[in-house]
Parts: structure tokens; C-alpha cells; sequence
């Protein structure tokens, strides 16, 4: 009866650090997933200001070329 117990407690113990070290790692996951959901946000705005400012060069651009053609 005591190698039952004594077997059963160290089945807990370990399905217990097994539990702790999975959680660990799902929360360690879940913060990585949190910072790069964050990181494409920001990505995408940025990209939204580039493609702005694309926009405001190619009018610029344009402006001089006529500018120019003009005379």
C-alpha cells in the first residue's frame, strides 16, 4: 500500500509540473500572439502613412513635370 501511495504521489507531482510548465508555455504563447497582433497594427499603419506619402510625392511629381512642360 505504501509503493501505491508513494507511486500516486509522485504521479500527481508530475502531472501537476506538467500542468504548471503547459500553462507557462500557453501564457508565454498567448504574450507573443498579444505583441505580434500589436506589431501588424502597427505595421499596417505605417504602411497606410507610406502609401499616404507615395500619393503626396507622385502629385508633387506630377506638379513639377507640368511645371516644367509648361515652361
Amino acid at each position: 500500500m505504501a509503493t501505491a501511495t508513494k507511486t500516486s504521489t509522485k504521479t500527481n507531482a508530475a502531472t501537476q509540473k506538467a500542468v504548471e510548465v503547459a500553462t507557462n508555455t500557453a501564457t508565454h504563447a498567448a504574450e507573443r500572439a498579444a505583441y505580434a497582433s500589436a506589431r501588424v497594427s502597427a505595421l499596417r499603419d505605417e504602411v497606410e502613412q507610406l502609401k499616404r506619402a507615395v500619393t503626396e510625392l507622385q502629385e508633387i511629381v506630377l506638379h513639377l513635370r507640368n511645371s516644367n512642360a509648361n515652361g
